[in-house]
């Protein structure tokens, strides 16, 4: 899931995001942060759970996988 993230950042929003040194919220306006939600509800069919969505998760790329293989894990049970 990282992986992929990166990979759809790197090439829809900039390709010199560094996951390891910068932080994802630097590199997200408005629409790239929504363009970024439906490519994760399209790409690994989660349903994303709007009120757990805060800038804080979107701080680091680590941040935000760990939120959503909490969602995708809270919805198979």
């Amino acid at each position: 899931m990282r992986d992929r993230i990166v990979e759809y950042v790197r090439e829809k929003i900039d390709g010199q995001f560094d996951p390891d040194r910068d932080q994802l919220i630097q590199y997200l306006d408005s629409v790239s942060l929504l363009q970024l939600l439906l490519f994760i509800e399209q790409e690994f069919h989660i349903a994303l759970d709007m009120s757990q969505l805060n800038l804080e998760v979107f701080t680091t790329l680590n941040g935000l996988v760990e939120m959503l293989e909490a969602q995708s894990t809270a919805g198979k049970a």
